[in-house]
């Protein structure tokens, strides 16, 4: 009995002639699935590197990692804070039509009236430029509906004119005030300038973002601006109550007459625009004359903005009172 307990717990024995064979079948079988898988994944590398079949592309499931951005040390150092030079930024969608008739109006407005511009003489020397607000047409020249137009109205549009990307971590720093076209070129700037006003909490670069139609005529309700500040719950159009707007002139139309008439009257838009913001700018500079502590066009104009009232829907949502 002794002998037969141990000879049944003996390994030998317990496996059985037909258990073995049964477990070395299933290895040779793990075996050959093994190799067959690496033999097929040897071919699948072979032909997607001859083919590079489509089915087997994973570089689209690769998510780019997000970056944080810092503003320009070069406009947040403190030697930015000496500069009496007032900078204008006009933004539009594209940067290939209103963007760029802007910055030719105010040019000539600014002349015609006498400011000092792009030349740096003097307290209140401006510049002047233009961005876009979506990468559509990066590089390339206004529309000759564009050139157009600024020809008939007397304005230069230089040859080399080229649209460029509003870049948020320069120009919000970098410029002191950032005119826009309408509502939705307001979100896409404001968007970017709100995220940043909540990490530099002092630097209030949402109150740069005004409504280029805040300075129409029929915003301030007269034919030329006055030395009252602009008031942007009036800045209306018509008997609508909406605040005034340049709407794009190249959205729906596809070129030809129409769409030339289209950019020209949008261009007497701008242009009435661009002198109620010179007549502005000659009020506030006439009062800085006045004062005793006479400051420059710039610390004036920054002294508007953190005073002026806000239109309502270009209060930007992280901003605004919960």
């Amino acid at each position: 009995m002794h002998i037969t307990n141990s000879i049944l717990q003996s390994p030998c024995i317990t496996n059985s002639p037909r258990k073995s064979s049964s477990r070395a079948f299933r290895h040779h079988c793990r075996f050959l699935k093994r190799r067959n898988t690496r033999i097929s994944a040897s071919r699948i590398s072979s032909q997607l590197t001859q083919e590079q079949d489509p089915l087997f592309d994973v570089s689209s499931t690769v998510v780019n990692p997000a970056f944080r951005v810092k503003i320009d040390s070069t406009h947040t150092d403190g030697s930015d804070k000496t500069r009496t030079t007032l900078r204008i930024l006009f933004v539009s969608e594209s940067g290939v039509c209103r963007g760029p008739l802007a910055a030719a109006a105010f040019a000539a407005a600014a002349e015609k009236h006498g400011l000092a511009l792009l030349r740096g003489t003097g307290d209140a020397a401006i510049e002047c430029s233009a961005a876009a607000s979506r990468d559509y047409c990066v590089n390339e020249p206004p529309e000759a509906s564009a050139y157009l137009a600024a020809e008939c109205l007397g304005w230069t549009l230089p040859q080399d004119c080229r649209s460029r990307c509003f870049l948020p971590s320069a120009d919000l720093a970098k410029n002191d005030l950032i005119l826009v076209m309408d509502k939705f070129i307001a979100a896409d700037v404001l968007r970017e300038a709100s995220v940043f006003d909540t990490i530099y909490l002092e630097a209030g670069f949402s109150g740069k973002v005004r409504n280029l139609g805040e300075f129409h005529s029929s915003a301030t309700g007269n034919s030329s601006t006055n030395s009252n500040t602009p008031s942007s719950k009036t800045s209306v159009s018509g008997a609508d109550n909406k605040v005034f707007e340049i709407n794009d002139p190249l959205y729906g139309n596809v070129g030809g007459e129409e769409e030339e008439d289209t950019v020209y009257k949008s261009a007497l838009d701008i242009q009435q625009c661009c002198n109620g913001l010179v007549e502005f700018l000659i009020s506030l500079n006439s009062a800085n004359s006045d004062n005793e502590n006479g400051t420059s066009l710039r610390a004036a104009v920054d002294n508007w903005l953190q005073n002026a009232e806000g239109v309502e829907w270009m209060r930007p949502p992280l901003l605004s009172p919960r």
